[in-house]
């Protein structure tokens, strides 16, 4: 019998436990944690959103506790609206930021998300001083990414003094992502230094690094200085897989602007062709077809 045999056994028994004692949650939690490895019929017969919401009415404080509820974007307006009516946290401070952390959440990986992320810092802005640290200012960053760029911006330093240096990298590349999503090339470059001074034990994935060359690359490209963009395509992909290259694919954001704009079709290929072997992702093959269809 191999391991997965038996891990997808011990899901149906799971599964099968939970149907018998559905009040119970720890069944339900388990098959949450693990629902990027459960086989087709036990995936089948559940609802994720369901789950959540069960999990959550019943134990809010699971949102700090469970390696499974980190995105919540299943859950429907009305769903988060529920749970945030039922919430049983004593602590008043605790549930302020447990209720900014649902709205954040559930909205942080939609695409219209402004009604949930202003849900989320009407509770953020409750939350007292002892209780401001690393995870609030990630929070509050990405709500205020979408809600208030200026606002954002200004709340840099208090994201990245949230923790030692060697944590920074993470954090860089969300604000230099809200950065490219304004087209706010001068602040971009402005703390682009920050990349290059992280301290050697960086905690640093190659995707990064990847992102990072892109990036630099959509900046030169702005302001039509083309020169660079071989180099920084070839620094992009001087990289090894990683969990989110080989899943996700490398960034192609740039190699886009490229084939549209009929520049460097040598070496947008070369990238094109290197990105597919992370992962063969359906907008690279587009990207892809469309060089070869171009005169």
């Amino acid at each position: 019998m191999s391991e997965q045999s038996i891990r997808n056994e011990a899901f149906r028994t799971y599964l099968r436990q939970m149907k018998r004692d559905k009040d119970t949650l720890y069944y339900a939690h388990k098959l949450v944690e693990s629902s990027f490895r459960l086989p087709g019929d036990v995936r089948d017969e559940i609802s994720q959103r369901e789950l959540m919401k069960q999990i959550l009415v019943a134990d809010l404080y699971a949102l700090s506790t469970s390696h499974g509820l980190f995105n919540l974007s299943d859950l429907t307006l009305q769903d988060v609206r529920d749970i945030e009516r039922v919430a049983k946290v004593d602590d008043a401070d605790a549930r302020n930021f447990l209720l900014g952390q649902l709205w954040h959440a559930a909205g942080c990986y939609r695409k219209a998300n402004k009604g949930f992320m202003r849900s989320a810092m009407r509770y953020f802005k409750r939350v007292p001083d002892k209780l401001r640290l690393a995870a609030y200012h990630e929070m509050v960053s990405e709500c205020l990414a979408a809600l208030d760029y200026p606002a954002f911006l200004k709340h840099v330093p208090d994201l990245l003094n949230a923790v030692a240096p060697e944590w920074h990298a993470h954090r860089l590349i969300r604000v230099y992502r809200a950065c490219e999503q304004q087209e706010d090339w001068l602040t971009y470059l402005a703390l682009r230094k920050k990349w290059d001074e992280l301290p050697i034990n960086a905690h640093v994935c190659d995707c990064l690094f990847n992102q990072v060359a892109t990036m630099d690359g959509l900046a030169a490209f702005h302001r039509k200085d083309y020169k660079p963009i071989p180099k920084l395509l070839i620094k992009a992909l001087n990289v090894r897989g990683c969990p989110h290259l080989n899943s996700g694919s490398a960034r192609l954001t740039l190699v886009e602007k490229l084939v549209n704009a009929k520049l460097y079709a040598k070496e947008t290929r070369q990238y094109l062709e290197k990105a597919m072997t992370f992962h063969s992702s359906q907008k690279a093959k587009k990207l892809l077809s469309q060089l070869d269809s171009t005169p």
